[in-house]
């Protein structure tokens, strides 16, 4: 017999699973009651919020995130269920949007038996190489810090120059510099305010980047420019402690304080407008690890396709 633990991977495909709204609706994390998407702030909804319960997903604080449980869950089945059959078409869906979740006719969410088995709130992880290197935080990130830093003189053609002076282990291929920060890339990046780089680029460059900035910083005299490396450097400190969690025991506490210190920092700069919904994710990473002592990753499934 096997016992299901995780069901580890990006959130399109948790979304196709649990057949939750997902990112694309008004509240974005299927795991927790009171995220709502900042950008559909039309609605007021954390505004009015007069017990201070509801955040928008560019929230910092952990500790202000209510999970669901099996029992709240199972609530919002019930409560669809039930109006499936007496509401109208246009207020069942409101409903659904409200409630964060889809009623469709054989999911596993509406079948109690394998609900029961893979629940959600007890067994979803989300994957922490699609949520900073794939269209992810460090992506962003890299985005918004070359836009900020224009003004200084720092350009991708001078990280390009940069970079290229290093070389990289064999065996994890070669990690060609002119490809991300070349003229055609650079120019995609500019335009875009994110850095066009693929996962396992992003991961090989990221220490490099770090080391380059801190470089910068260490010259540097503007108080608002060492403001945009420390960010920078955060961020690269948090990746390094994920890493480590598959070889050696991380204090999970820890983490969670250099995310939330991270993330708050990351607002104060570019503002919440520029943080995606895997801003919000990652704040689920120091839980995962606390429930399973380690934080798997799908680097090996997206290299096989």
């Amino acid at each position: 017999f096997m016992k299901l633990e995780i069901i580890i991977s990006d959130e399109a495909a948790l979304h196709a699973i649990y057949l939750c709204k997902g990112s694309s609706g008004l509240k974005p994390c299927f795991l927790c009651q009171n995220i709502f998407d900042y950008k559909r702030n039309a609605r007021g909804i954390v505004e009015r919020d007069a017990s201070g319960v509801a955040q928008y997903h560019c929230c910092s604080d952990a500790s202000k995130l209510v999970l669901h449980t099996p029992d709240t869950l199972s609530a919002i089945v019930r409560r669809l269920v039930a109006a499936a059959t007496t509401m109208s078409r246009a207020d069942f869906a409101e409903l659904q949007t409200r409630l964060g979740w889809n009623h469709t006719f054989g999911s596993l969410m509406l079948n109690g038996r394998l609900r029961s088995l893979c629940d959600p709130s007890k067994h979803a992880c989300f994957d922490w190489m699609h949520v900073y290197f794939v269209s992810g935080i460090f992506n962003v990130h890299a985005g918004q810090l070359m836009s900020a830093l224009r003004e200084y003189g720092v350009s991708y053609e001078k990280l390009c120059q940069y970079v290229s002076g290093w070389h990289w282990p064999s065996r994890l291929g070669v990690v060609n510099a002119a490809d991300v920060f070349g003229k055609k890339r650079a120019k995609a990046s500019w335009e875009a305010g994110t850095l066009k780089a693929t996962a396992s680029e992003g991961l090989s460059l990221l220490p490099v980047m770090a080391n380059f900035l801190n470089a910068i910083a260490e010259q540097a005299e503007s108080e608002t420019l060492k403001a945009h490396v420390s960010c920078f450097l955060q961020l690269a400190q948090i990746i390094g402690v994920i890493m480590r969690s598959s070889r050696v025991a991380v204090d999970p506490a820890a983490l969670e304080r250099t995310i939330c210190s991270y993330l708050s920092a990351f607002q104060a700069l570019y503002g919440p407008d520029s943080m995606t919904i895997k801003f919000h994710f990652s704040l689920h990473f120091p839980a995962f690890l606390r429930r399973w002592r380690i934080l798997p990753n799908c680097f090996v499934h997206e290299r096989k396709h």
